[in-house]
């Protein structure tokens, strides 16, 4: 709440900022709350129960008389529960702001700001009740005629970003009801499809060699790939992209063989709470890390001989990499490889939640929904569930009172 100051009349002034760029104000005799600047216009400014209400008054006595008992009323009826959605979106807007930068990451909330101005510069609203459910639709046929439009995904995370804004103000208690909670929800267009990887592909991809190794001329020749360890810490841990630039060789325990994960790659700390976990090391991600270990260059793990991040061109890199290894490329990125450790886990007969913990979920739906899916050959492989019993049954001509052949040997032999 703004602390307030005294004038030289000593009367209290409805708001602080910097002198040189604040009109001089005096208090409107008989009106509590209401104050007349030197311009001519009119402020109001009261607290009701511990909340601060200010805002303009217009340009005439009757007009700023008429706002300020409006104002007290609708305060007045908040307090027996009955509220309207006049509050101001500005003033709902820094609210949530405020909110998320006491829960999220810098780097989040500054994203959020820049989806706010693009929806502030079409939604030109000021209050919540002049949304309506209409300038979704029109918001979205606006973002989708850009000369340079951007995806579904981005459009539907904005709309999102501006429903969850008003979701919070209604638990606040400064929105009677979310008017556009009925609006219709834009469904994504995908271009194309993420998968995973078969533990086939797999192998291929950290096991290529590359052609034309000088990479000038045509020579023939052929090298390892050298973005082996890349590939292989990414696969079978499952970490996030940002988390596997950050990692740190304080992170690391060679001798317990396991990896803590606490950073980002913008140093904000982790994604979310769930996000700090320690993953085992399979044998190989061991041998590969104490090899590391022995060459080490600055902080952090993953790093050339300069001590500089690999994490710019890691998706030029991949499609080098698949290209060489002839793999098909379609579907495939960066966060195919944690679907992939997904994936892989499930197959395996792994409790979802120990990989909804590995992965770093608040939620093991997602841990199934997205992340774990079904690779070609899963379906034949589930019905060995039912082969195996006809495989250990007895044979035609062996009866409940005839003792089998490995039977009959053991008994001969005591």
């Amino acid at each position: 709440m703004k602390t307030s100051r005294r004038d030289r009349t000593g009367s209290t002034a409805p708001h602080e900022g910097k002198a040189e760029k604040r009109a001089k104000w005096s208090k409107v005799k008989g009106e509590t709350g209401l104050y007349k600047r030197e311009d001519g216009g009119y402020y109001i400014d009261f607290i009701h129960r511990g909340i601060r209400h200010s805002e303009s008054g217009g340009k005439d006595i009757e007009t700023a008389r008429t706002l300020l008992y409006t104002l007290r009323s609708k305060t007045r009826l908040s307090g027996h529960g009955i509220k309207d959605n006049s509050c101001k979106l500005s003033r709902l807007y820094k609210l949530y702001i405020a909110r998320c930068e006491q829960h999220l990451k810098r780097s989040t909330v500054a994203r959020y700001k820049e989806s706010f101005v693009r929806i502030w510069e079409f939604f030109k609203c000021e209050r919540v009740e002049d949304l309506r459910p209409e300038l979704v639709t029109e918001y979205i046929k606006h973002r989708r005629s850009a000369a340079r439009a951007p995806s579904d995904v981005t459009i539907r995370g904005e709309l999102g970003l501006l429903k969850s804004m008003l979701n919070f103000g209604e638990r606040e208690g400064s929105v009677a009801e979310n008017p556009l909670k009925r609006a219709e929800s834009l469904k994504a267009r995908k271009k194309y499809t993420k998968r995973a990887l078969t533990r086939e592909e797999f192998e291929k991809l950290i096991n290529h060699e590359h052609r034309n190794g000088s990479r000038c001329g045509p020579s023939k020749s052929s090298r390892p790939c050298n973005c082996k360890d890349l590939w292989l810490m990414l696969g079978e841990t499952g970490m996030r992209k940002g988390e596997f630039i950050a990692l740190r060789w304080d992170d690391v325990d060679l001798q317990r063989r396991v990896v803590t994960v606490r950073g980002h790659d913008d140093d904000e700390g982790p994604k979310t709470a769930a996000s700090w976990r320690k993953i085992p090391m399979s044998d190989r991600v061991h041998r590969m890390l104490t090899a590391r270990a022995a060459n080490r260059v600055g902080d952090r793990v993953f790093v050339n001989s300069e001590a500089r991040s690999v994490g710019g061109n890691l998706r030029r890199k991949l499609k080098t990499c698949l290209k060489a290894a002839g793999i098909d490329s379609k579907g495939v990125c960066l966060h195919s490889m944690r679907y992939s450790f997904a994936t892989w886990l499930i197959q395996s007969g792994v409790s979802p939640k120990t990989v909804q913990k590995l992965l770093g979920h608040r939620d093991v739906s997602m841990t199934l929904s997205v992340y774990a899916q079904v690779l070609p050959g899963d379906e034949e492989k589930a019905m060995d569930v039912f082969r195996a019993p006809a495989a250990q049954a007895r044979s035609p001509n062996q009866t409940p009172t005839q003792p089998s052949q490995q039977a009959q040997q053991d008994l001969q032999a005591n």
